[in-house]
């Protein structure tokens, strides 16, 4: 239920947004398909989007091994993909924010220095893009290796050529089979031929697709560096077109709870976030629910056992 509302959700987000990137597209072509207020436009861009997803979808349920097999390989690294290019956007804003972008409005000006005083206001240092470029560097790394594995790895358990490779043979040694005056040889034949060549066709498609995916990314992975280039250098202004950001005052940073900057702060959390890695939070809730349960007595002991089988066994993940 967890993964079939998650997939769900992404669908419909992919969905919008899809949506949105091909009218912009097609409002090149003709400028009406580009209005996201246009009757016929909105409905016409948002049924591509849905034919689209809606072939990958029936291509998994005619997998004949599974439609998680053609599937899943695709949604993770489009997951990964997608995450990859928000660090990207990310870097690209906070590289612009800490050289500071020209501004305007005599109005933005004096909240820009009036911002400058008060407490939580980011630092004027470009070293601030570190915050997502160490870990878009490592996402590119493992995400970039992953899809070339997945691709070209010469093991067919991995690789989707070395697959297609495989189901190829298959297909000729069955239409080789099919070459029989047995009537029962013949349609079990038949039956593994066009199985073979379904799951040839899924092996296609995902290498397509994946490799698609892989090009987009590194072009835009390519014209971010060329822009954090263009700005480091001064050659190119750091213009802004987000919004202002309003900073909170100091005084509702300490009323809104304890001030985490202090060592005793840090060390609670510090103590929370350890409880909860060793699992010694998951078993002090066991025991509590077992003291509230009078049906049966457990012992520490027989309330550990069952928490770390229920940890370790239970179905405690994200995707």
């Amino acid at each position: 239920m967890f993964e079939a509302l998650f997939i769900l959700t992404t669908l419909d987000a992919g969905t919008r947004v899809g949506r949105y990137l091909l009218q912009g597209v097609l409002g090149r072509v003709w400028k009406p398909l580009g209005d996201p207020k246009n009757h016929f436009a909105a409905p016409v861009a948002a049924a591509l989007m849905v034919c689209g997803w809606g072939y990958f979808l029936i291509q998994g349920v005619r997998d004949p091994l599974g439609g998680i097999n053609s599937l899943w390989p695709l949604f993770g690294i489009a997951n990964q993909m997608l995450a990859a290019i928000a660090l990207c956007l990310g870097t690209t804003i906070i590289l612009k924010m800490a050289l500071g972008a020209p501004v305007s409005d005599p109005a933005r000006t004096q909240s820009q220095q009036r911002a400058g005083s008060e407490t939580g206001v980011p630092g004027r240092s470009p070293w601030l893009a570190l915050v997502t470029l160490i870990p878009l560097v490592w996402l590119l790394a493992v995400t970039f290796t992953a899809g070339f594995e997945k691709i070209f790895s010469h093991d067919p358990r991995i690789g989707f050529l070395a697959q297609a490779d495989v189901q190829s043979r298959h297909i000729e040694a069955t239409h080789i089979a099919m070459n029989t005056s047995d009537p029962v040889a013949y349609q079990k034949a038949s039956q593994d031929f066009a199985t073979t060549v379904q799951l040839y066709s899924n092996q296609i498609v995902d290498t397509v697709v994946a490799g698609v995916f892989l090009a987009l990314v590194t072009m835009i992975v390519c014209y971010s560096v060329r822009e954090w280039v263009l700005l480091l250098s001064g050659r190119k202004p750091a213009t802004l077109h987000e919004t202002e950001p309003v900073w909170l005052p100091d005084y509702a940073l300490k009323e809104s709870g304890p001030n985490l900057r202090t060592a005793a702060g840090a060390a609670a959390i510090a103590l929370g976030l350890a409880k909860e890695l060793s699992g010694e939070t998951h078993f002090e809730r066991a025991r509590q629910q077992a003291i509230t349960c009078a049906c049966e007595q457990h012992s520490d002991q027989k309330v550990y056992v069952q928490a770390t089988e229920t940890k370790f066994n239970g179905v405690r993940r994200c995707c």
